[in-house]
């Protein structure tokens, strides 16, 4: 079945690149690249992916067939039967060319793998700037005298610690002094006691005499 006119149309395949989205809805396509095949007479599907092939030297395993409405960028029309490439010759039979865009099927079994995150590397600029420049002046240390008095409140009353009472730890020793010390005041005492005593003896011994010998004279003065 003669599905192309006479005219000569190309098909402009583009492959590898990705599609954007804008804000507003309307998809562009970026990146990879284009190739131009021929649409032939009473060409169909399946001889239009082996002509793509063969143009992006690749296989026809997997490969989809895409384009877009004349006047619609927001969807995508797969193509994936006779029926579709001849309704996509015909929406553009009036002009000499149509974009087409060839992916590539993913496989349902493999999952893609995420891309590891790359930081980027330090640019020699940075480093040599690091290098010269001298380190900060960050100022004085802020450092307390010692001799300064430091107020801290604090919520509870600070008792403070009384000096411990010293333990002898000699209380017999300290016994034994203790009581040398009375036998030798007892001692003494009882010496001066023994001293008094004499004394008070001697005393009244010459007060005896005395008295005999006033007494004797008193008698001699009155015989007289």
């Amino acid at each position: 079945m003669a599905i192309v006119s006479s005219k000569k149309m190309i098909a402009i395949c583009h492959y590898g690149g990705e599609f954007e989205t804008y804000e507003d809805g309307l998809m562009w396509y970026s990146g990879g690249e284009a190739y131009a095949v021929d649409l032939e007479v009473n060409m169909q599907l399946v001889g239009f992916k082996q002509e793509v092939a063969e143009a992006i030297d690749s296989t026809v395993d997997g490969m989809l067939v895409k384009y877009f409405l004349p006047g619609n960028k927001k969807n995508l029309i797969t193509v994936s039967k006779d029926k579709d490439f001849h309704r996509m010759v015909n929406y553009y039979k009036e002009s000499d060319q149509l974009e087409v865009f060839i992916m590539k099927e993913s496989s349902p079994d493999k999952t893609p793998k995420k891309k590891p995150v790359r930081r980027p590397p330090k640019r020699l600029a940075d480093t040599q700037l690091a290098a010269v420049l001298p380190p900060a002046d960050l100022g004085p240390p802020n450092v307390i005298p010692l001799n300064e008095v430091i107020g801290i409140e604090t919520a509870n009353e600070i008792t403070p610690i009384l000096d411990p009472i010293p333990i002898n730890p000699f209380p017999i020793v300290e016994s034994v002094k203790a009581l040398v010390t009375i036998r030798d005041l007892a001692k003494r005492f009882m010496s001066s006691m023994q001293q008094l005593l004499e004394s008070e003896k001697v005393d009244k011994v010459l007060g005896n005499d005395d008295f005999c010998g006033s007494k004797s004279l008193f008698a001699v003065k009155s015989g007289a």
